[in-house]
């Protein structure tokens, strides 16, 4: 266990205590089961900081289950096509100033 773990689980430490919640820190620290169990119950705090630092003992003992990112689907690997605009009248055309740069102002701004 190195220094930055060590500083981590006292901040959980004081966290924990201050949600209400009882816990064996040398327990937390050793015991994967319990762990898991002390993660989930902080995970349902309202309190940010507990839910911040509990997230970082998590992703960093890799304890709690991650959600598997979401596979591709079958046409991801197409390529992109280019979105079509939609024509709707000839004002919209006439307002359409998309592909003009904006004017330049040849004054000063007086």
């Amino acid at each position: 266990m190195d220094n930055t773990e060590m500083l981590l689980y006292s901040r959980f430490s004081l966290a924990v205590r201050r949600a209400g919640l009882p816990l064996d820190l040398m327990r937390f620290a050793s015991d994967d089961e319990y762990a898991k169990q002390i993660l989930a119950r902080a995970l349902q705090s309202s309190d940010q900081e507990l839910l911040r630092i509990a997230l970082q003992i998590s992703d960093r003992r890799r304890l709690l289950n991650q959600v598997p990112a979401p596979s591709a689907p079958p046409s991801a690997n197409a390529p992109p096509r280019a979105a079509a605009k939609p024509k709707t009248s000839k004002s919209d055309d006439a307002n359409d100033d998309d592909d003009d740069p904006p004017p330049r102002y040849v004054r000063s701004l007086r």
